[in-house]
C-alpha cells in the first residue's frame, strides 16, 4: 500500500511537471507569436504615424490617485507602437491606481498573471501583503510587503525566499477596494489599460483608445494614447460649435489635423506629444464628440494643408473683427502662408469692451515691475491691418512699451483679464479724442458755439486728438468737427490731417478699450470660416482664403 502511494505521488508529480513544462512552452509560443491587442488603429501615415500621446494635464496630472470606473479592463504594455494584453482585470466597483515608493521582497518568476496571482495568494494566506507584479513583457513576479524601510524588506526577503526590491520610481499599483490586485514595475514601460467595452472611464470624462498611467515623482499623470482621427473627433467640436455649417467644420478638421504635425512633441520632456488644453488644442474626450463634427473629420480624413511640399502649421483663432494679421506681427517668423487678409464675411463678430481707471492701470504696471511711476498717457500704433502692434504707456518716471501679444496679456491682472484681441481703440476720459501722432502736443484755437450767443467764445487747448482712427480723413481741412463730452466744437488747425497710424489718449480718469474679435488674429478666423460657409464656400476654398498659397490635399 505504501509502495502504491509512493508510486501514485511520483506519477502525479511527473504528470504535473509535464503539464507545467507544456504550459510554459505554450506561453513562450504565445508571447512570440501573439498579435497586438485588437484596437481600431488608423492606417499608418509615413508623415505622422497613427497614434498620439495626449497628456491629460488639465485634470489628471500629478494626482495621488487616478480612478478608473470601468469594471473590466485589459492591462499591458505598448511595444513598437502596439499594445499587448498581459492580464484581464475585473472589479465590481472600478479600480484605484497610485504610485508606490515602498520596499518589497521580490519572489519568483512567472509567465502569466494567474500564476503570479496564485503564488501571491499563498503569501497572503500566511499573513503577508502580496500581489502579482509585471516587470517586463510576459514576465511576472510577486511583490511581498510594502515596507517603509529597506531593513524590513530585507528581512521579508529572507523569510519568503525572495530578493530585495528597492523603489524604482516607476512602480504603479492598482487596487480594488482596500486590496492591491496588480502592480507594474518595468524599467521600460508604464502600464496601459483599455476598456473591454466602451471607453476608458476616469469618472467625469471618458476616452477612446488606451490610458497610460505615468509616474510623475510620487504622483501619477494620465496619458491618453489614441489615433489621430479619434483625437480629432473630440477636438473639432471642442474648438468650434458643432451646430455650425458642415463646410466650416471640415475646414476646422483639416486645420486641426495640420496643426498637430507641428505641435506634436512640444511636451516631449513631460512624456507625451500634446496636452489636452488650449496650449495645444482643447481635448475633452469621447463625451464631447458630436455626430456633425465626427462626420466632418471622416469626410476630410488625412486631408491637410501643404505649402512648398510641407504640411503647414495651420494656426487658427476665433474672430478677427475685420482683418486677420500676418505671422510676424504676432510671433517672430514671417511665414508666406500666414498673410493678413481682409475678411469677406464674419458671422457674429465678437464685440467687447474693457473699462479701466488709471489706478487699475497703475496696478498692472506695478505687477509688471514697469517702474515708470503713475500712467499719464497711452499711445497705440497699428499694423497695416489695423491691429494694435505697439502700445506705449507714458508715466511720470518713464515709458512702458508693449509689443505684439504682450499687449493682450499685460492686462490679465485687471478686471476682465487679458484683452480679447489687439483690434481695439482707446476711449480716453471726457470724450476720447485720438491723435494721428505719438507724443505730440498740438496748440489750436477752438470756437465753441454756446447756445445763441452773438459771438463765439475763444479758448486754446493742448492735446488735439482725432476720433475714430481717421478712415475718412485724407487731407488737411481748415476745420475739423469733433465731439467733446459736452458739445460739438470747431477746431482751426494748420497741421496736415494724414490718416493716423496710431492713437493717443491722455489719462486722467476712467477710460475704455473698445474691441472687435477674439484671439491672436493669425491664420483662419473661425467666425470668418462660418461666414464664408454660409455664403456657399467649400471648406477647401475657405482654407485657401485664409492660408495664402496652400494646397489642400491628402
Amino acid at each position: 500500500m505504501v509502495s502504491l502511494m509512493k508510486g501514485f505521488h511520483y506519477s502525479l508529480f511527473i504528470y504535473n511537471y509535464s503539464l507545467r513544462i507544456l504550459a510554459v512552452l505554450l506561453v513562450i509560443l504565445t508571447i512570440a507569436s501573439r498579435p497586438a491587442f485588437a484596437l481600431p488603429v488608423m492606417p499608418e501615415n509615413n508623415l505622422y504615424g497613427s497614434m498620439l500621446r495626449v497628456g491629460l494635464s488639465s485634470k489628471y496630472a500629478n494626482q495621488k490617485t487616478v480612478l478608473i470606473k470601468n469594471n473590466n479592463l485589459n492591462a499591458g504594455f505598448e511595444r513598437g507602437g502596439q499594445f499587448y494584453t498581459e492580464c484581464s482585470l475585473y472589479s465590481q466597483n472600478g479600480f484605484t491606481a497610485a504610485a508606490d515608493a515602498s520596499f518589497y521582497s521580490r519572489v519568483g518568476t512567472f509567465y502569466t498573471y494567474n500564476e503570479a496571482l496564485a503564488r501571491a495568494a499563498s503569501f497572503r494566506a500566511s499573513g503577508y501583503g502580496a500581489a502579482p507584479c509585471l516587470v517586463d513583457a510576459g514576465q511576472w513576479t510577486v511583490y511581498v510587503g510594502g515596507y517603509d524601510t529597506e531593513q524590513q524588506a530585507q528581512s521579508a526577503a529572507v523569510n519568503t525566499g525572495g530578493q530585495l526590491a528597492r523603489p524604482s520610481g516607476r512602480l504603479v499599483k492598482l487596487s480594488e477596494g482596500n486590496g492591491v490586485i496588480v502592480m507594474f514595475d518595468s524599467a521600460s514601460y508604464y502600464p496601459q489599460f483599455i476598456a473591454m467595452e466602451g471607453f476608458v472611464d476616469l469618472g467625469d470624462r471618458e476616452y477612446r483608445g488606451r490610458m497610460e498611467l505615468m509616474r510623475s515623482g510620487q504622483n501619477l499623470t494620465a496619458v491618453n494614447v489614441c489615433g489621430i482621427e479619434e483625437y480629432l473627433y473630440s477636438v473639432v467640436p471642442s474648438e468650434m460649435p458643432s451646430h455650425w455649417h458642415t463646410e466650416a467644420l471640415k475646414a476646422q478638421a483639416a486645420a486641426c489635423r495640420s496643426y498637430i504635425i507641428h505641435r506634436r512633441g512640444v511636451h516631449e520632456s513631460a512624456g507625451y506629444d500634446l496636452c489636452d488644453g488650449t496650449h495645444c488644442q482643447l481635448y475633452l474626450g469621447a463625451g464631447s464628440e458630436k455626430e456633425s463634427a465626427t462626420a466632418a473629420v471622416n469626410a476630410t480624413r488625412d486631408v491637410m494643408l501643404w505649402y512648398g511640399g510641407d504640411v503647414i502649421s495651420a494656426v487658427y483663432f476665433s474672430s478677427s473683427g475685420g482683418s486677420t494679421d500676418s505671422s510676424e506681427n504676432v510671433w517672430n517668423s514671417a511665414e508666406p502662408f500666414l498673410r493678413g487678409v481682409k475678411e469677406q464675411r464674419e458671422s457674429d463678430v465678437k464685440v467687447w469692451t474693457r473699462a479701466f481707471s488709471v489706478a487699475d492701470l497703475n496696478k498692472a504696471l506695478s505687477a509688471a515691475n514697469a517702474g515708470i511711476g503713475s500712467a499719464t498717457g497711452m499711445y497705440a500704433a497699428r499694423t497695416e491691418n489695423g491691429r494694435v502692434q505697439e502700445l506705449v504707456i507714458n508715466g511720470t518716471a518713464g515709458q512702458k512699451v508693449l509689443k505684439k501679444e504682450e499687449i493682450r496679456t499685460f492686462f490679465q491682472s485687471l478686471p476682465g483679464g487679458s484683452l480679447e484681441s489687439r483690434n481695439f481703440t482707446i476711449n480716453a476720459p471726457n470724450g476720447a479724442i485720438q491723435s494721428n501722432q505719438a507724443n505730440v502736443s498740438v496748440s489750436a484755437t477752438v470756437s465753441v458755439q454756446s447756445g445763441q450767443a452773438p459771438a463765439p467764445s475763444q479758448q486754446s487747448i493742448t492735446g488735439l486728438y482725432l476720433l475714430g482712427g481717421g478712415e475718412t480723413v485724407t487731407a488737411a481741412p481748415e476745420a475739423l468737427n469733433i465731439m467733446s463730452a459736452a458739445q460739438a466744437v470747431a477746431v482751426q488747425t494748420t497741421q496736415p490731417a494724414e490718416k493716423p497710424s496710431g492713437s493717443w489718449a491722455n489719462l486722467t480718469g476712467d477710460f475704455v478699450l473698445y474691441g472687435l474679435g477674439s484671439g491672436h488674429g493669425v491664420g483662419m478666423s473661425q467666425h470668418g470660416a462660418q461666414g464664408l460657409a454660409e455664403l456657399g464656400w467649400t471648406y477647401d476654398n475657405i482654407l485657401k482664403f485664409y492660408y495664402t498659397g496652400v494646397e489642400v490635399r491628402k
